[in-house]
């Protein structure tokens, strides 16, 4: 049997997200449903926007999503994203239209790994995100 090369372990360190709320319209800035929904259906959710990991070595591998647009309480999309220290990762759409409202990710670390290996971890993703600069663009 050959070897896999391919295969790699890594751990999830943390993930960049936004809170929303899913109807069967569509995603929804959370608190921002119109008051007119009379659906069935209202959940709760996270959209991922990206995803921070490292190997045993420490080395960091960062994946980025496009999810589809959230919407503001008058079904407009578009918005202003910012990264939850207030920097702008995508400007509000140019378009005539578009929402004013501004969606703030938010940072949710992994809370179980072992403590020598989250120390090493967040030191290499303090280095990588020196060295990539605009890592969401």
């Amino acid at each position: 049997m050959a070897n896999i090369y391919g295969i790699q372990r890594r751990v999830e360190i943390l993930r960049y997200y936004a809170e929303v709320e899913l109807t069967e319209a569509g995603s929804y800035k959370k608190g921002q449903v119109p008051g007119s929904y009379s659906g069935s259906f209202l959940a709760q959710m996270h959209v991922c926007y990206a995803i921070v990991s490292a190997d045993a070595t420490g080395k960091i591998l960062l994946t980025t999503y496009n999810p589809p647009e959230v919407m503001d309480k008058d079904d407009k999309k578009g918005m202003q994203i910012l990264d939850p220290d207030g920097k702008e990762l995508r400007p509000k759409a140019s378009v005539a239209g578009a929402s004013t409202e501004v969606l703030t990710l938010k940072i949710i670390e992994n809370a179980h790994l072992p403590p020598n290996f989250k120390t090493h971890a967040d030191n290499m993703w303090e280095v990588a995100k020196r060295e990539i600069g605009d890592w969401y663009a």
